[in-house]
């Protein structure tokens, strides 16, 4: 770990960095991460190349799991005439607040353009946690079959994600 100082502004920066006179960039599994300064200015922050479709997928995925994640807490009825009786509502409520909170932090990474690995811990494992959930207990008779769309869709956001990061670099 390293501690940068520039115009005022401390960073803590992880791995291999540049510097430029608004930002650091680390470079983590091909990825490059930028810590801005407070006060960068559009013309600056243009000049520096993000990796293609990451955000966007991010944004996107954040939408799906925020939508999906507060469906069941606005309203249950819906949900379950969808997706199949449930006997613990407080559960499926709490799964859903819980999805949505990772939406909501997905879709401020992308928004943001403020891409970390930690964002991209988040974003994959949940898409594979929640095809493991989907797959497994729709197989075991659990859960409606109606999940393995939501399976889908979680794995073709894990071969977006595969598909932008091995472009990344």
């Amino acid at each position: 770990m390293k501690k940068y100082r520039d115009q005022g502004n401390e960073a803590l920066v992880f791995g291999e960095y540049r510097r430029s006179a608004h930002a650091i960039t680390r470079v983590n599994y091909g990825i490059e991460c930028r810590i801005y300064w407070k006060n960068v200015s559009p013309e600056a922050e243009s000049r520096y190349k993000k990796p293609m479709g990451l955000t966007e997928i991010l944004t996107a995925q954040g939408i799906y799991y925020f939508l999906t994640g507060v469906w069941p807490v606005v309203h249950i009825r819906s949900f379950l005439a969808v997706t199949g009786p449930k006997t613990d509502l407080w559960l499926v409520r709490t799964v859903g607040l819980l999805i949505a909170v990772a939406g909501a932090a997905m879709m401020q990474a992308g928004i943001s353009h403020e891409f970390t690995l930690g964002i991209l811990i988040l974003a994959t494992g949940s898409a594979a946690a929640l095809t493991a959930v989907d797959i497994v207990y729709v197989a075991l008779g659990t859960i409606a079959k109606i999940y393995l769309l939501d399976a889908a869709l979680e794995i073709a956001l894990l071969l977006a994600w595969a598909a932008a990061l091995f472009h990344a670099g």
